[in-house]
């Protein structure tokens, strides 16, 4: 084996956490080796780009140029129409993700990553503690491998997880750049309805004043092949009948419980492999940027000459079960109760809501008071947006 392929740490995917894992396990003196299967850095989006303030203030820090709106509203639909305003603690940013992860790949370069793009792994074994990667441009080897590889994660498969996902806890998207429309860019917009996208919502991202990213996504419980595009288009043509539709895209978004273990022997799963998401909306650049960071800090921890301390290694699961575990657990029993509200029900909490004070309400609130019936659930409403 060429020493030229030959690595203390492999990263598998170029998205923010595999990005973020690579670039800090190179700022911390390892070699590092980033391949992505994609041409192009964070091409093609399938997310809103939305990101909260406190979110990312955690693991990086955000860029003027990065950011393309500032939000501080939330605009909630209810199957009849009505709207509901939340302010209160709404604030965040819909950034330009190429740009981002065009960036800190260049940083992650500059820090000493060799990074290698329209590249597949198309397998990985374990020698000996040693772990290869096959491509077609050569296999690459390394002590260290961190999977970073998205919702499918072929490659975990190898190292003996279980990927496949329930159809409960997986969203079929469609999505799409909309511009030539006019929209408040302060202000992010969640539509929800069973006819409109059962058990998920639609969503609107301001890019501008003029455009934004729109999608829409479903519970795989509810899914047909195709259904998402024709609900999707089916919103467009009702709301934004004149607008210039570009840059659709479909594909599937975990919104199921962490994986446990992240880590086995010297594999690390970061990410959307590792399921690391809110499973209320399906959000994961801020525990994607927090996760891919922790890992690589701990995976350079670990290397020490030419061994990998396997015992190092499961620290970033402690970091990572401290941080966000038990928010996410927490998202995700709300998103099991959720999925049973029915048109009825959302139209009535709505109409229960608009009767309150202009400006009072936030989304604590408004879990809580669908959660009224339910103690149990209530003090995971409190916990999730308390901690």
């Amino acid at each position: 084996m060429s020493e030229q392929n030959s690595f203390d740490i492999v990263v598998v995917g170029g998205g923010p956490a595999g990005i973020m894992a690579a670039q800090h396990a190179s700022k911390n003196g390892k070699s590092v080796c980033l391949i992505d299967r994609k041409e192009k850095i964070g091409y093609p989006v399938r997310c809103g780009e939305g990101i909260g303030l406190k979110g990312f203030g955690i693991s990086n820090s955000i860029r003027d140029e990065w950011i393309r709106c500032r939000v501080n509203t939330l605009e909630l639909f209810a199957p009849s129409g009505k709207s509901v305003s939340i302010r209160n603690g709404f604030n965040g940013f819909v950034v330009d993700r190429i740009k981002m992860e065009t960036d800190m790949t260049n940083e992650a370069v500059q820090d000493g990553t060799c990074f290698i793009a329209g590249t597949e792994v198309t397998d990985a074994f374990a020698n000996k503690n040693i772990y290869s990667c096959v491509t077609s441009k050569g296999t690459f080897t390394c002590k260290c491998l961190i999977l970073a590889d998205g919702i499918e994660s072929r490659i975990a498969r190898n190292f003996g997880w279980k990927t496949a996902l329930s159809l409960n806890d997986i969203h079929t998207c469609a999505t799409a750049v909309v511009s030539n429309i006019a929209i408040k860019d302060d202000s992010c917009a969640l539509y929800l309805g069973q006819k409109k996208a059962p058990g998920g919502f639609i969503w609107i991202f301001p890019r501008s004043d003029t455009s934004a990213n729109i999608g829409l996504g479903i519970s795989g419980k509810y899914s047909t092949p195709g259904k998402p595009m024709e609900l999707l288009n089916n919103f467009l043509s009702a709301h934004f009948p004149k607008a210039t539709i570009t840059e659709v895209h479909a594909g599937g978004v975990p919104m199921g419980r962490w994986v446990r273990p992240l880590v086995k022997d010297g594999v690390m799963l970061v990410g959307d492999a590792a399921r690391q998401m809110n499973c209320l909306n399906g959000a994961g650049i801020n525990y994607s940027l927090f996760a891919g960071k922790a890992a690589g800090i701990i995976a350079a921890q670990s290397i020490n000459g030419d061994t990998c301390n396997h015992k190092i290694l499961k620290r970033y699961e402690k970091i990572w079960a401290r941080e966000f575990g038990k928010q996410q657990e927490r998202s995700y029993a709300l998103k099991e109760a959720m999925i049973h509200f029915t048109d009825d029900f959302m139209n009535e909490m709505a109409d229960s809501i608009l009767m309150q004070k202009e400006g009072k309400m936030s989304l604590m609130k408004l879990f809580l008071k669908a959660f009224s019936s339910k103690p149990f659930l209530m003090y995971k409403v409190y916990k999730l947006f308390s901690s």
